[in-house]
Formats: C-alpha cells, structure tokens, sequence
C-alpha cells in the first residue's frame, strides 16, 4: 500500500497538494488572504446582481455564494502564483547582535549597573531595542548612548554615554 501512495503520510501529502493549490505557502498568508477575500467580495456582488436581474435578489445572492468562494479561492490561486513569481524566495534584514556593539543609541529607559533599555539603529537602518547596563555613572532617560560590548551569556550590552566616547550622534 505503501508504494501506491496510501500508507501513512498519504492523507498528509494530499492535504498539502490541496492547499499548495490554493496558493498556501507561495506568497505571504495575510497576502493571500486578502486576495482571495477580495475576490470572493467582488465576484459575490458582480455575480449577484447579475443574476438579480433574473431571480429576487435574495436567491440569486444565496445561489452565487458558492460560486463566488469557489471563484475566488481559484483566481486567489492563479494571482498568487503570479506575485510569487515576481516576489524575492529569501530577504532578510536581520544583523548579528555583536554587529550592534559601536553603535550609537539612545536611553529609552534610565540605565544603571543593573538594568537599562536602550533604542540603536543598526548600519541598515533597523531600529533595535536592546537591555544594556552601565559600568559607570547612570544614564538618564533620553540620553545618547554607545554600546561597547555584550555578555554572551546573558545578551546584556554595555553602555556608556556617547559624549564620553568623543563621537558625534545619529538620533535613533
């Protein structure tokens, strides 16, 4: 049975056809929801008032209903595919945590010996928010920061104020 495709996983791969045909893991989920809503919505009124013409307008809303679901599940599909085409498979923004270590911040909340939170933007432009802690005096709330190291273990950076650092400030 196996070998004919109908031992265990069987059901599983059928499943997966199933949504793969409807455009499931093509694009992104939320995209794709709103393109099948979309045209669900518009193929259920263009549908319906069509057929109004012909029956009351109640039995002719309550007859396109599975057409217009149908419809748009299948031309969400075809539309999917098409973006997927166009989409890139793979991007990220993503840096490594020691990347931050150097860059200017700024403190979102007051940084002590113990605990701080503190906004860096990384070189591409991301704004990070990251705990970090003081080895010297408190940094007050707002004030501009650099990061100088990060404890592995713990993923704490260090932070000392930038003017102290001699640099000039990018406000994130």
């Amino acid at each position: 049975d196996a070998a004919q495709g109908e031992g265990p996983g069987a059901a599983e791969a059928h499943g997966a056809g199933f949504w793969a045909a409807l455009g499931v893991g093509r694009v992104p989920l939320g995209l794709l929801l709103a393109l099948d809503l979309l045209l669900f919505g518009g193929l259920g009124v263009v549908g319906a008032e069509s057929l109004a013409r012909w029956l009351p307008r109640s039995v002719a809303a309550t007859l396109w209903l599975p057409v217009a679901l149908v419809g748009g599940a299948c031309l969400g599909a075809r539309v999917a595919r098409f973006v997927a085409r166009r989409l890139p498979t793979e991007e990220t923004y993503a840096v490594s945590r020691d990347a931050l270590i150097g860059q200017i911040g700024r403190a979102e909340l007051e940084v002590d010996a113990r605990f701080g939170r503190a906004k860096v933007i990384d070189d591409g432009g991301a704004l990070h928010f990251v705990r970090c802690r003081s080895t010297g005096p408190r940094i007050a709330a707002g004030t501009e920061l650099v990061l100088t190291d990060r404890d592995a273990e713990t993923g704490v950076y260090t932070a000392v104020v930038a003017d102290l650092m001699g640099r000039d400030s990018a406000h994130p």
